[in-house]
Order: C-alpha cells, then sequence, then structure tokens
C-alpha cells in the first residue's frame, strides 16, 4: 500500500505537470489577433495556469510527506481520488489545446481565402503577402525586448498577410497596368488602405490588425496617404512599411526589374528618417542576406503558422 501511493501520486504529479506545460503553450499561442490583457480567455487561462503550478507543488509537497513517513489516514484512497483528479485535469488541458488549435486553423483558413481574392487580381501580389509576412516576423526576431512587449507576433504576422486586402477594391485594370499611373489612378490606389481596414474591422479580432494596415503607407515626415504623423503611426505599420518596401524593391514589376538585396539596402537607408521609420532601418540592413532569402515566398507559410 505503501509504494502503490507512492507510485499514484507520482504519476498524478507526472500528469500535472503535463498539464502545466501544456496551458503554458496554450498561454503562449493563444494570441491570434488581440494584445494580451486585453484577451479574457488569456488572463482565465494565465490563472488556470497558476492553479496548476500550486496544484504541482501540492502533489509533489504529498509525495514527500508519504516518503517521509507521515502517517496519513486512508493514504490509499486518497491518493487514488488525486490520480483520477489529475487525469480530468490533463483531458481537460488537452481538449483546450485541440480547441485552440481549431480555432487558429479557422481564422487562418480565412485568411488564405482573403488572400487569394486578391492575387486572384492582383498579379503581382501573388506571392507578395507571404514574402511581406515572412519579412515582418524576421524584422519581430531581432527587435529588443521593450519593443517585442508591445507587439504580437502572430498579429503582427496576419497583418503582413492581410496587408493588401484592400486592393480588392482597385479595379483590374489600374493593378496591372504596365506604366505609369495617372492622377485619378493614384488616389484609387491610395485609397486600399483605408478599404482594407474597413474591410477587416467588421471583424472584432481584426481591429487591431486593421489598424495596422490603415497606416501601412504613412511616412515618418508625415507626408504618407493620409499624412499621419510619426508619433501617431503604429510601430507595427512601421514595421510592415519597411517590409513592403523591401519587397516591393527586390521584386519584378511591370515598369522596372527587381533590384538585389544590396541595392534594395541602399534605398532603404537613403528614405530612413524620412519615409521610413530610422531605427528599424537601421536594424534591418544589420539582419543577415541570408536570412532575409529565407523569407522568400515559399507557399507553406499559413500552414507553419498554425
Amino acid at each position: 500500500m505503501y509504494y502503490l501511493s507512492i507510485s499514484l501520486i507520482s504519476l498524478g504529479a507526472i500528469m500535472i505537470l503535463l498539464s502545466v506545460f501544456k496551458c503554458f503553450k496554450l498561454n503562449k499561442n493563444f494570441q491570434i489577433f488581440k494584445d494580451y490583457d486585453d484577451n479574457l480567455f488569456i488572463i482565465i487561462s494565465k490563472i488556470n495556469l497558476q492553479v496548476l503550478l500550486l496544484l504541482l507543488l501540492f502533489y509533489i509537497g504529498f509525495d514527500l510527506l508519504i516518503l517521509l513517513n507521515f502517517k496519513v489516514a486512508n493514504l490509499l484512497f486518497i491518493s487514488i481520488i488525486l490520480v483520477f483528479v489529475s487525469i480530468i485535469i490533463l483531458i481537460n488541458t488537452q481538449i483546450q489545446v485541440k480547441m485552440n488549435s481549431t480555432v487558429n486553423k479557422a481564422h487562418f483558413e480565412t485568411i488564405r481565402c482573403l488572400i487569394n481574392s486578391v492575387e486572384a487580381r492582383d498579379l503581382y501580389t501573388k506571392g507578395h503577402s507571404e514574402h511581406v509576412a515572412n519579412l515582418v516576423s524576421t524584422i519581430y526576431k531581432h527587435l529588443p525586448k521593450t519593443y517585442k512587449k508591445s507587439l504580437n507576433l502572430i498579429t503582427l504576422k496576419t497583418a503582413g498577410l492581410l496587408h493588401d486586402i484592400g486592393k480588392i477594391g482597385v479595379p483590374e485594370t489600374i493593378l496591372n497596368k504596365n506604366g505609369a499611373l495617372d492622377e485619378a489612378e493614384w488616389k484609387s490606389i491610395k485609397n486600399h488602405p483605408l478599404t482594407g481596414k474597413k474591410i477587416l474591422c467588421s471583424s472584432e479580432h481584426l481591429i487591431l490588425v486593421s489598424d495596422w494596415i490603415y497606416h501601412h503607407h504613412e511616412r515618418i515626415d508625415g507626408n504618407g496617404y493620409y499624412q499621419v504623423k510619426n508619433e501617431n503611426i503604429p510601430l507595427a505599420s512601421k514595421i510592415l512599411a519597411i517590409a513592403d518596401t523591401y519587397s516591393a524593391l527586390v521584386t519584378v514589376r511591370p515598369y522596372r526589374d527587381a533590384m538585389n538585396h544590396d541595392q534594395a539596402i541602399e534605398i532603404l537607408k537613403s528614405v530612413a528618417g524620412t519615409q521610413l521609420d530610422s531605427y528599424l532601418v537601421g536594424l534591418f540592413c544589420y539582419i543577415n542576406n541570408q536570412e532575409i532569402k529565407q523569407c522568400n515566398p515559399q507557399m507553406e507559410f499559413i500552414k507553419n503558422i498554425i
């Protein structure tokens, strides 16, 4: 009975530990479109994680008491109950993880449909959205911790994927025009961030993303599409602007050939402080060229993000 009780409590502790790891991963990953503090589900999950940790300590402490020959009445019965409780907790945590995965998959399948709808009309956009999403992800990895605290990687990637969604409201003749745009056509193109915001803000989960997309063509000097000044441009939008600009420079366009990496970097440096954020441009320029090349569209991005 003594050794059986120790074995059962130890097994229960292991299952609680597995639940802790799963819950921790759930808390870390279930940040699809909202800031951490704004998501009630995440707050509840954090509390749940803390309760699990306390429960784990209880299991370990109870196991130590048994090992130290502490007299416990109905020891085997209590051990069986604790193992049963740990099994229920593990199953419940696994269900939460599965639900999280299902929700993630559903959201990103919806995003894939939205991207496909734009790419079907704009030949340039095909692969560009994925390229921008990969680039913003790489930039995020190199940001200092103070910057990362105000951002969410999955949300940032989502914004990269959807940053051109507003082009669905631009006529194909303008999107695929082989030559310079006239004033009316240029005005139509400049409306795509606003159109994107209107499309995405209809979903409460994409309101933050819609705001970032609205500002991604703003300039540091205030001379962007909607004349928003530097201090009012979200950090995520500034990152999107660099990724979008770089991707455009290294991509073949109807009116010019693609630039190589070094040429694109020189262009970015030349507009730092006027069009693009100086600090972020400097950070991007120091990223290894090979790492930047790995951001090229692989057509498997959405599968890997889930």
